[in-house]
């Protein structure tokens, strides 16, 4: 018979010899220990003693916040806040400034593969800090054109008003075509992706491969908590910005509440983003590849990966002959799929609604852009926050196997999908004449072409195009293209106090308002939205919305590290983001862009090409919105719920689970043979000699407190053959009662 050890209170038992040996003989397991070559902080040929006393993850934490600081501030905060400045300053489209967001996806894709496959073999810091170097690069290439494309000009030095009697209107073409620009914010928006490949792939893995389960939770909470108050500095400097003209010597009879017309200081940001990153270049360069102490926290985690992958895994090596069969694995673990698929959909809605929201609140509650930005800003970016602080305080808290990980985010998923509802609230549009208003004594077609020109306006010898554009609002609450298809004269009829020009006696408009003891038909600028009270409504809903979006952030990024294999940590994380970008960080600025041009109304034209809107429907934008963001959400929890009905546990934790009945039985099985032994009085010598040397060893059940303790049913304790039948009665008589505990047990 076979010799069968098992582990019994720090002593080995061995049921050939009869033998219990001694503690020091007890084989234990191995401390791993670290490499104190990749514990230390270097820059190549300089090891500065002191730095020693900063080779800690909590000074990594800070370093990398820095960074992620300044690149959410950047992308996900100052971007969108300047976009419609942008867009304006440089005659793009929605579908180019959608873009402009998107090349920072395509950047991310070109880099995220190699740096997340070979990145694990040599030290993240590094690749970290030359990716910062980098986004830096391209944060002050990104503001270059304001410094060549020379001062902006926004309308013709003819005013736009009624000129009965004919006039001649100069030719900008040649200065002002500089739609080309766009090519500078693609390559920089390139610079931007690919410097920030390290940041959310290896940085993530860089911290989690240094930290226990709890600690890694709370780690990356914070992480991404920086991450998110980056952009909520983004969206305020942002709204400070947007308020400084583009040139800074602004024009008297021009102000931010002209929306239409005005262009902010869109690239003072870039340069201080920049010179922020710069700040991290070095010091991230120095650090280690591990932590002291950081051998040890990896080898007490509990084995979770999906199957057999830890195993497939283990017998492959970083070379590009491996790398197939490495992202086979990754790509046959169908719970990181449907997570990674469920992700996609969540980036494809934050990363749209995040470019154009600005846009969205100036459309559906007619606001100014500062004020849009701010709005938005200051409410969604700290709920998020709220959300993602609250998701790691869950997983620091609370121990839960992945399966509970996956159920809690389709809960607040399914509460995510009712708030698309705040949507629904907006107030009522903008009417503009010639488009969704009729002027005097014309019959008035919905939904028809644009058309400006009446009988009121007919001899006034207007134009349209972008340099004639200047709106004024009517007496009676409409938007004009210009005083010019108002009907409004300029001369005695015209009249400036404060930066606002007022217009009297405009042939187009039949009501007037007493105010600066004139009546006034028409004022300069948008019309203000005095009776719309919805607008805190809404906000309120959008900030429980992104609380639930970012809630689950940190639980999924858990769930993913787990289920792939420890080895394959960083590709695993890299091949989720790529393919989040490539089907959702990418494409949603473009689709998104694409559906809010198809709802505008008015272009703006000039040079014979076509230029920016100026007014959308507001109406068909409100159903596309509501439709792209609840059919997302649907798309999203549809994959969440698949992802934890089709994990299976490791192979470890399987053998693990199928062990554990077996020993608990063997257990039973020795507390029925002493029964039977003891009321057995004329068994042979050799059984009572058994008994007694078996009862002189500990009684103790072996379960995850004893993993060396493993037998089967066939190793169970041998009996003579002529106390079979007593040992039989004695186990149904004893044993029921400490069987059914043991099941209860291990339910």
């Amino acid at each position: 018979m076979a010799a069968h050890r098992y582990s019994v209170d720090e002593a080995q038992w061995d049921n050939d010899t009869n033998k219990e040996t001694s503690p020091a003989e007890t084989k234990t397991a191995e401390v791993p220990e670290d490499n104190e070559d990749e514990i230390q902080c270097d820059w190549i040929c300089c090891k500065p003693r002191f730095c020693q006393l900063f080779a800690r993850p909590s000074c990594l934490l800070l370093w990398l916040s820095v960074i992620s600081y300044a690149q959410g501030m950047l992308l996900n905060g100052f971007l969108n806040s300047v976009l419609t400045s942008i867009e304006r300053r440089f005659d793009l489209q929605s579908v180019e400034a959608g873009m402009i967001a998107s090349t920072y996806d395509i950047g991310a894709c070109l880099a995220i593969v190699p740096i997340t496959y070979y990145g694990r073999l040599y030290r993240r810091s590094r690749f970290i800090s030359v990716g910062a170097f980098v986004v830096a690069t391209g944060s002050f290439l990104f503001s270059s054109p304001y410094f060549i494309a020379g001062k902006y000009v926004y309308q013709s030095q003819v005013e736009p008003v009624c000129y009965a009697d004919g006039v001649e209107y100069p030719e900008f073409c040649v200065k002002q075509n500089q739609n080309y620009f766009k090519w500078v914010f693609w390559a920089a928006q390139l610079l931007h992706g690919m410097g920030g490949a390290p940041f959310f792939t290896l940085a993530v893995s860089y911290l989690d491969d240094n930290l226990s389960i709890k600690e890694s939770g709370v780690f990356l909470g914070l992480y991404y908590l920086v991450g998110l108050v980056g952009p909520a500095s983004g969206y305020l400097l942002g709204g400070i910005i947007v308020n400084i003209y583009v040139d800074l010597d602004k024009p008297k009879e021009l102000s931010p509440d002209d929306t239409n017309l005005w262009v902010g200081a869109w690239w003072i940001g870039f340069l201080i983003s920049g010179s922020i990153s710069l700040m991290g270049v070095l010091p991230m360069f120095g650090f280690p590849k591990s932590f002291r102490g950081s051998a040890r926290k990896r080898a007490a985690r509990t084995e979770e990966s999906y199957g057999d992958s830890a195993q497939r895994s283990a017998q492959l090596t970083v070379t590009m002959k491996d790398f197939l069969p490495t992202a086979g694995i990754i790509f046959s673990i169908p719970t990181f799929v449907c997570l990674t698929l469920a992700g996609t959909a969540a980036s494809i809605t934050i990363t749209g609604l995040a470019t154009f929201g600005p846009k969205l609140m100036q459309q559906f509650f007619r606001m100014a852009a500062s004020t849009a930005t701010l709005t938005i800003g200051l409410v969604s970016v700290p709920c998020g926050a709220l959300g993602l602080f609250t998701g790691a305080m869950v997983i620091r808290f609370v121990a839960m196997p992945v399966q509970r990980l996956i159920w809690m985010n389709v809960g607040a998923s399914t509460i995510a999908l009712a708030l698309v509802s705040s949507f629904v609230v907006r107030c009522s549009p903008q009417l503009l004449a010639g488009v969704t208003a009729p002027y005097p004594e014309t019959q008035f077609v919905p939904d028809m072409d644009p058309n400006f020109s009446a009988p009121c306006n007919y001899n006034c010898s207007c134009v349209r195009n972008k340099f004639m554009f200047d709106p004024v609002c009517s007496a009676d609450g409409v938007l004009h293209f210009s005083p010019c298809f108002a009907g409004c004269s300029g001369g005695n009829d015209s009249f400036s106090i404060d930066g606002k020009r007022y217009y009297t006696n405009c042939s187009c408009v039949t009501t007037t308002k007493l105010m600066h003891d004139r009546n006034i038909s028409a004022i300069s600028g948008d019309c203000p939205s005095t009776e719309c009270t919805s607008a805190p409504l809404f906000l309120t809903l959008v900030g429980c919305f992104m609380f639930c979006m970012f809630f689950i952030t940190i639980p999924t990024l858990q769930a993913i590290m787990r289920v792939v294999p420890s080895n394959l940590k960083d590709f695993g994380i890299g091949i989720q983001i790529l393919t989040m970008r490539l089907l959702g960080s990418i494409p949603a600025p473009l689709l998104l862009g694409r559906l809010i041009d198809t709802t505008c109304s008015v272009w703006n034209s000039s040079c014979g090409l076509q230029g920016s809107c100026v007014y959308y429907n507001a109406h068909w934008l409100w159903v596309l919105i509501l439709l792209f963001a609840g059919g997302l959400k649907v798309i999203e929890l549809t994959f969440l719920i698949a992802s934890v009905l089709l994990y299976r546990p490791s192979v470890k934790q399987q053998q693990q689970q199928e062990q554990q009945p077996n020993i608990l039985t063997v257990e039973i099985r020795r507390r029925g043979s002493n029964s039977a032994s003891a009321v057995n009085d004329d068994s042979d010598g050799t059984q009572q000699q058994q008994q007694q040397q078996q009862q002189s060893a500990p009684r103790r059940l072996s379960g995850t407190d004893n993993p060396a303790y493993k037998r089967s049913d066939a190793d169970n304790l041998a009996t003579p053959e002529s106390s079979r039948g007593s040992l039989n009665s004695a186990l149904n008589s004893e044993s029921r009662l400490v069987r059914e505990t043991i099941e209860f047990s291990t339910k």
